[in-house]
């Protein structure tokens, strides 16, 4: 099995990643912006990889 490197994910919790996270994923309506999730994951990918 292989040993993988603890994933630091407090950033999720972030305050300011939160607001991200609502602010590009959800349209005005509520409905989720695929424009917006995809730049929400690589968002993520970034911090995760770094």
């Amino acid at each position: 099995m292989l040993n993988h490197p603890k994933i630091d994910l407090s950033f999720l919790t972030d305050l300011k990643f939160e607001n991200f996270i609502h602010t590009r994923m959800l349209d005005i309506n509520g409905i989720v912006n695929p424009d917006g999730l995809n730049e929400v994951r690589a968002s993520i990918d970034n911090r995760i990889n770094c």
